[in-house]
């Protein structure tokens, strides 16, 4: 009886074991997924605002262009 109550513990053990080192892997998998994609934002975002800032400054050199016609 002992003997089947070990096996038992020990297979109830094995089989979790695996499931928390899963859990904390999927965990981390994600957290630099998050991290990635923050980063993808980021460089999105900067990039519009290059484009932004381009486009103000041929906006001011087409009026300025225009007033000296």
């Amino acid at each position: 009886m002992k003997r089947l109550c070990v096996v038992g513990m020990l297979i109830i053990c094995c089989a979790v074991v695996p499931t928390k080192q899963a859990n904390a892997q999927v965990t981390d998998i994600i957290q630099i997924i998050k991290e990635g994609v923050k980063k993808a934002i980021v460089a999105v975002d900067l990039q519009i605002q290059r484009i932004q800032t381009q486009t103000i400054w041929l906006q001011n050199a087409q009026k300025v262009l225009e007033n000296s016609m």
